[in-house]
């Protein structure tokens, strides 16, 4: 099966850790059953380890559908305005099937 991987990459928003994580956790809980119901298998927001302030998250998809059902939603721009500083570079890359592992 195919699978597929959007990158959100961009700055923090709120100011304090506490803050980031509370506005983080705010998005999961409203994207997360939606997302899971629509083929979102993993989710992994990571921080920059020399720069707090930077932001990605990594989202493992099994339907390229379900992926953009959610990235394309009208309200998505505000969502991810609630955690980023500026609207975040967005990737979708597809998994080639090549040896890996994780």
């Amino acid at each position: 099966f195919m699978r597929y991987v959007v990158i959100v990459r961009g700055r923090l928003k709120p100011a304090t850790d506490a803050a980031a994580e509370a506005a983080h956790q705010a998005l999961f809980d409203k994207l997360s059953s939606k997302a899971r119901s629509l083929g979102n298998t993993g989710h992994l927001p990571l921080r920059g380890a020399q720069d707090p302030g930077e932001f990605v998250v990594i989202d493992v998809w099994e339907s390229l559908d379900g992926l953009r059902a959610v990235m394309e939603d009208p309200s998505m721009a505000d969502d991810l305005a609630s955690v980023y500083a500026e609207p975040p570079d967005v990737s979708v890359w597809e998994d080639p099937g090549w040896a890996s592992y994780l």
